[in-house]
This record gives C-alpha cells, sequence and structure tokens, in this order.
C-alpha cells in the first residue's frame, strides 16, 4: 500500500510540476479572436477609408501593407466596365505597395486613415510582430461614375477578410507529449505495484 501511495505521489509531483513548467513556457496570445475592418469597401480616388482591428498585444508595434491586387476594380482586365473599351491600347501601370507601422492600443486594437488615390482593388493586411496575427481588408476604388479608368497612386499615413492562421506552436506539443508520458509512467508504476502486492498476499 505504502509502494502504492508513493507512486501515485510521484506521478501526481511529476504531472504538476511539467504543467507549470509548460504554463510559463506558453506565450502570451491576445485574449480576443482578430477581428478587422473598413470604414467603406467601395471608395472613389483620393477618398480616406479607416482600417482598423483588434485582437493585437498591448502596445505592440504592428505593420500595414496597401498592396494594389488589381489595376480594376473588381478584378480582370476583361471587366473593365463604365464604358471603356479594350480595341484601344492602354498603358496599365500597378501602384507600388505602401507599408507603415502602427502601435495597438491598451486595449489591442489599432485604427489608421489609409487613402488611396487610383483606382484598382486594393487588399489592406495588419500583421503584429509579436502575436504573428495577420488580419486582411479588401478595398474597391471606382471613379466617381462607378466606372474603373486605371489610376496611378495610393497615399497612406469590403470584404470581411478570413479566419486568422493561430497554427501550433511546437513548445505546446511537446510539453503535452512530456506530461501524457509522465502520467502513463505514473499509471504503469500504479499496475505494476498493484500486481506485486497481490502477488506477495
Amino acid at each position: 500500500m505504502k509502494k502504492t501511495l508513493a507512486s501515485l505521489a510521484l506521478a501526481g509531483v511529476l504531472t504538476i510540476s511539467v504543467g507549470t513548467v509548460a504554463a510559463q513556457a506558453a506565450p502570451e496570445y491576445p485574449a480576443t479572436q482578430p477581428s478587422v475592418t473598413v470604414s467603406d469597401g467601395t471608395v472613389t480616388p483620393g477618398e480616406a477609408v479607416i482600417f482598423s482591428g483588434t485582437g493585437f498585444l498591448p502596445g505592440e508595434i504592428i505593420d500595414v501593407t496597401v498592396e494594389q491586387t488589381s489595376v480594376v476594380a473588381g478584378g480582370a482586365i476583361g471587366s473593365l466596365g463604365g464604358g471603356v473599351s479594350m480595341s484601344k491600347p492602354m498603358i496599365i501601370k500597378a501602384v507600388a505597395p505602401l507599408s507603415f507601422t502602427t502601435e495597438a492600443a491598451a486595449d489591442g486594437s489599432f485604427s489608421v486613415p489609409v487613402t488611396l488615390n487610383a483606382t484598382g482593388t486594393y487588399t489592406l493586411t495588419a500583421t503584429g510582430r509579436e502575436s504573428k496575427v495577420t488580419v486582411t481588408q479588401v478595398v474597391k476604388v471606382v471613379n466617381a461614375d462607378g466606372s474603373a479608368v486605371v489610376g496611378t497612386d495610393v497615399a497612406g499615413s469590403g470584404t470581411d477578410g478570413g479566419l486568422a492562421n493561430t497554427g501550433l506552436d511546437l513548445g505546446v506539443l511537446v510539453w503535452s507529449a512530456v506530461g501524457a508520458g509522465a502520467l502513463a509512467a505514473g499509471v504503469g508504476t500504479v499496475v505494476v505495484s498493484r500486481r506485486r502486492n497481490s502477488q506477495n498476499a
């Protein structure tokens, strides 16, 4: 009986100590699910949108990128619409991506104005440097009459983005395996102790 209690005590101590080490090694993650919005999903050239999101670490540096994904709002060159004729040659110059940083507020949120001066479709992306949280939003820029004549530039200071990729932390996997091994060793010790006690009795 003493061996059984000692085995259970050892298994309990190992499980608690491994759990404590794993908890201390776990990185700090944002408490809320990441979310992102823009003030308007479709704007005219020169109009600013407010790009904002939540779910970042408080005070974290956030890298913001504005990239023109299509020089024509809404998609491919064949879908110019708005009376634009493809029979006339057009020189289409994509806008270079714009990158800047901002800092998350105490609640893990950010909000930045972005001015888009050229027609087209833009993807706005924000990535937390520490948390690796990434959120995206799409904005279309069309002329006031709704046509998609190609423009030339972006200045910066939709559609809802998909789910964030949270990934799998290797440290959690390793410590889970160590904890499971310690638990299995404790159970095995109890089983062997009971068999020996029943054979000796």
